[in-house]
């Protein structure tokens, strides 16, 4: 039999009068509601005891719907009747982290990306770490640096064709930063490592360096000290666009093409759309080897202005069809120095087929199947092993290789230069620097070692260039410059493409701005970025059904495109001229506010992405 148990009494707090601050008494809070409609601020009641303390852009504590839910102070006022609003319930932290400027640019990207405020707040202010805090409570606000503010100018530098490209626009930036501060966006760590190098290089210690990559407390240090301590430069990757700055500041971002500027979470903004949308506060520059079609068009269209950064190295191409094979560029280059040879993938072999019919070799899963070494194939879906592969179509047992990766090419150069160190840098397996000596370095697409090389082999053109994806040629034009880049004075560079293929062209030329801004209007015939903003939406049949309706009235601003992804859903892809960029923004917004509103299901929504 159960024990009964006695029962008790529920216990209730007695209710407490809280008494209101004699001086603007009210707040107006924004808060995280969860969701989009109540994306406005909520007015408060500032207790006195804690009044203080609740200033503008600090995050506080406050009783929402049944509960309790964070929010930033917008502002302090006054009231006539505070008698029927809830009161704030403490003070979180009392930074003025939340600026006017801060708020104001988050309005913009919450509005261009369809999504609530706080779904960007929590990209652009660090995680909170209170130990951290009590080093900066008695900091004094940074203050402008100039009463005299100039017009913001918008500059597009192209980077030459030098080991030295990077040092160039860092001693260039330095010397902006003596006037007013700098923020220097750039891909990843490994930058960051370089640029960090180069300012030590040149005595410039007055900086921040601000990334995901460091620990929670000393990211949120650093951002802190962005904030309070006015840094001449701030060096950081993809959220420090974020950063509050003076307004007359620069922002300087670096190789703005890269896909990881794009936010892997929703809503996925990107940090050249970020800095734009900063364009009339502060000056922005974008360098790169070779521009995003992004930049070509505003270069073409005039608003950026572009200029070369210092002088053109001399250097000797050789080309697919010439009678010299890139490896007598590879032996003549060793006898200089360190030779770099580019990949498109890593591994052994990563596709091939049969020798006999060219039948590509899959496994019974529908997967292609590799090498991962010279014996046994493994499936690239799967990873089931097949040790006794035959083609399935003519039954012959010899494989012939397609697609050949780093460690594949390391063990015939192997052989084939026997006294040479051999390097392999890939994703898995990062080479940053090489060491004293000649070195033969294989590295796939982005993970060159930094260091000058006496020749350079750029392999797998063809397949780079005929990839089927949204940027595919403009990721190779892209990956292929910066890694000629590297190249010592009159070395020598083998491109695997014919010497009359437009890309190789620009990059014999150094040429790759006209060439991007000529892609950019072939993308306009096609409805294609830059000259089209594009959204991609997914979710149930239903769903998307509502918005092809909504979208009936729009056809003059949208096209759709609806595709099937299984029985139950599809994915909208809408497509809108840039010059209609306002209305298209304003569609998405008020088209998930009222979803939210009428509280229905959620949808997987991406605007302006990296790709289709």
């Amino acid at each position: 039999m159960a024990e009964i148990k006695p029962l008790k009494l529920r216990t209730q707090r007695a209710l407490t009068l809280v008494v209101g601050a004699k001086l603007l008494p009210v707040a107006s809070v924004l808060v995280d509601t969860g969701v989009l409609h109540l994306s406005e601020p909520f007015d408060y009641l500032v207790p006195e005891k804690i009044s203080d303390r609740v200033i503008a852009g600090a995050l506080v504590k406050v009783p929402f719907n049944s509960g309790f839910a964070q929010g930033y102070v917008i502002t302090r006022k006054e009231s006539a009747d505070v008698a029927k609003i809830k009161a704030i319930e403490s003070v979180i932290s009392p930074l003025p982290l939340f600026t006017p400027d801060l708020q104001v640019l988050l309005k913009s990207v919450a509005l261009r990306y369809a999504c609530s405020i706080w779904d960007v707040v929590r990209s652009a202010i660090p995680p909170r770490v209170a130990a951290v805090e009590k080093e900066f409570i008695d900091f004094p606000t940074a203050t402008e640096i100039s009463t005299i503010i100039p017009s913001p100018s918008h500059q597009y530098i192209a980077l030459p064709r030098s080991p030295q490209a990077i040092e160039l626009l860092i001693k260039e930036l330095t010397e902006i930063a003596t006037q007013s501060p700098v923020l220097i966006v750039v891909p990843d760590e490994r930058d960051l490592i370089q640029i960090e190098r180069v300012l030590a290089n040149h005595g410039f210690s007055d900086f921040v360096v601000l990334g995901t990559h460091q620990e929670k407390s000393d990211r949120y240090r650093s951002f802190l000290r962005s904030r309070f301590d006015a840094p001449k430069i701030i060096l950081g990757t993809r959220s420090a666009i974020f950063t509050p700055l003076p307004r007359g500041a620069s922002i300087c971002i670096l190789h703005d093409g890269e896909e990881s500027f794009y936010e892997k979470r929703s809503p996925g903004w990107n940090v050249r759309d970020i800095a734009l949308l900063r364009a009339h506060e502060n000056s922005l520059i974008f360098a790169n080897f070779s521009p995003s079609l992004e930049v070509a068009r505003l270069v073409e269209s005039g608003w950026l202005i572009p200029r070369t950064l210092g002088n053109l190295p001399s250097v000797k191409f050789t080309f697919a069809e010439s009678r010299d094979s890139h490896n007598s560029v590879i032996s003549r280059g060793l006898a200089r120095g360190n030779v770099l040879v580019t990949l498109s993938a890593p591994g052994y072999v990563s596709s091939f087929s049969c020798q006999k019919c060219r039948n590509m070799a899959l496994c019974d899963c529908g997967g292609r199947l590799t090498f991962a070494s010279s014996k046994i194939p493994v499936c690239s879906i799967c990873q089931k092993s097949d040790a006794d592969w035959r083609c399935k179509w003519c039954g012959e047992q010899k494989p012939r290789a397609i697609r050949r990766g780093t460690d594949r090419y390391a063990e015939e150069y192997g052989r084939a230069f026997p006294n040479i160190h051999i390097v392999v840098s890939n994703g898995s397996h990062q080479v940053h620097e090489l060491g004293a000596g000649r070195h033969l370095v294989l590295a796939t697409n982005g993970c060159e070692p930094d260091a000058e090389y006496a020749a350079i082999v750029l392999l797998d053109g063809e397949l780079l260039l005929n990839r089927a994806e949204l940027r595919g040629d403009e990721s190779a034009r892209k990956h292929w410059a910066s890694a000629i880049s590297h190249i010592a004075p009159d070395g020598e560079i083998f491109l695997s493409l014919p010497a009359s293929h437009p890309t190789a062209q620009s990059l014999e030329q150094w040429k790759t701005l006209e060439l991007s801004i000529l892609e950019s209007h072939q993308r306009s015939e096609a409805t294609l970025p830059p000259e089209f903003r594009i959204a991609v939406i997914e979710g149930e049949n239903k769903d998307i059904s509502k918005i092809a309706i909504a979208i009936e009235e729009k056809k003059d601003l949208i096209s759709l495109l609806i595709v099937p992804i299984d029985a139950l859903n599809s994915r909208a892809i809408l497509r809108s001229p840039v010059e209609k960029s306002s209305e298209f923004s304003n569609f998405l917004y008020d088209l998930m506010r009222y979803r939210s509103l009428k509280g229905e299901s959620s949808l997987r929504v991406r605007i302006d992405p990296f790709n289709i």
